[in-house]
């Protein structure tokens, strides 16, 4: 029984040795993974930081290209400007529209403006117009004199047509004001 009783005891010696081999196997494996958790939590926090990062940079650069971009349109304004023509973005067609129906409300008995503004361009009636631009109070100043058109003079040039067909040329155009 000695015997048996030895060879149990070296059975199970190794068994434990096993055990503890493979113990130690597990503690490393777990020792590694537990390294490789650590790695990847920091390098997690990494790309947050950096994608927080590259996020502000995107804004700034939405920023900046914004800027540029009412920069650039304020520089044409004012190169316009000097020339006397107004820029398209200081009002759209529509707005202008509006604007001139209110001012042909407002205009003395007898007159119009030049031209149709419900059928024809309204930015054609600012190459009629006399445009003075100046810089006053931190604001540019758009002074535009519309050129009004008195309706008795077209009736005298339609009755001069009339009358150019039955006096063989002589045309007599008296214009009141």
């Amino acid at each position: 029984m000695k015997q048996t009783g030895l060879k149990e005891i070296k059975v199970l010696e190794n068994r434990v040795k096993i055990l503890e081999i493979d113990q130690e196997r597990e503690l490393e494996n777990i020792t590694t993974n537990l390294e490789a958790i650590y790695e990847l939590k920091t390098w997690t926090e990494e790309m947050k930081i950096r994608n927080r990062i590259l996020q502000h940079f995107m804004r700034i650069n939405i920023l900046l290209n914004q800027y540029t971009f009412e920069t650039n349109t304020l520089c044409e304004i004012i190169q316009l400007a000097k020339i006397g023509q107004i820029h398209p973005s200081l009002f759209t067609k529509q707005e202008l529209i509006n604007q001139l129906r209110d001012i042909k409300v407002s205009v003395p008995s007898g007159t119009d403006l030049p031209i149709d503004i419900d059928k024809g361009d309204p930015y054609e009636l600012l190459g009629l117009s006399d445009v003075i631009i100046y810089y006053s109070d931190n604001k540019i100043v758009f002074k535009i004199n519309i050129p009004l058109v008195y309706q008795h003079v077209v009736a005298d040039i339609h009755e001069c047509r009339s009358l150019r067909l039955l006096q063989y040329g002589r045309v007599h155009i008296n214009y009141k004001y």
